[in-house]
């Protein structure tokens, strides 16, 4: 994850004019993700204010961990009730609102593991 600072730099270049690409190649960061900060602080960038740690925490940190949190309780039981359960199974349990990678951390943060015979 990119720190505030850079999230603002690259914004402030926006402003000076710079379009994305040439943004992307200066800070060598991947097109896609400036695009997508871009889209998740429209209203700052549409107000042409930078992002404030408030908005940074609420957008990133917060909504990140939220989804994992919201499941963590649920996906605990279901694979005490469902032993030899798989992940997909779990995803599936959950209406896939996890991607394979975050169950996965989820599973390994909750010290639910598979054990071979």
């Amino acid at each position: 994850m990119y720190s505030l600072e850079i999230i603002n730099l690259a914004i402030s270049k926006f402003f000076d004019g710079d379009k994305i690409t040439s943004i992307s190649r200066s800070l060598k960061i991947t097109y896609n993700t400036i695009n997508k900060w871009f889209i998740l602080f429209k209203d700052n960038i549409d107000k042409k204010s930078f992002i404030t740690t408030n908005d940074y925490n609420q957008k990133f940190k917060k909504n990140r961990n939220s989804k994992s949190l919201k499941h963590e309780f649920d996906i605990k039981e279901y694979v005490k009730n469902n032993e030899g359960c798989s992940l997909k199974d779990i995803a599936i349990h959950i209406n896939k609102e996890l991607s394979m990678a975050s169950l996965s951390k989820l599973l390994k943060k909750l010290n639910i593991t598979r054990k071979k015979n």
